[in-house]
């Protein structure tokens, strides 16, 4: 996908196409946190227990 000067998003090739398999970004790879593998709202969550 590529903006053009007047501002429309179009498809890299000129088509109105869309594709099973684009190009990688050419963006710099970004490091990301690492997803915890315990989710401390779902722990939070007890029916059973009155909330205060």
């Amino acid at each position: 996908m590529m903006w053009t000067e007047e501002g429309w998003l179009r498809m890299v090739d000129g088509s109105n196409l869309t594709t099973m398999e684009v190009l990688e970004s050419s963006l710099p790879k970004v490091p990301m946190q690492k997803i915890p593998d315990f989710d401390f709202f779902e722990y939070l969550v007890d029916e059973t227990k009155p909330v205060d």
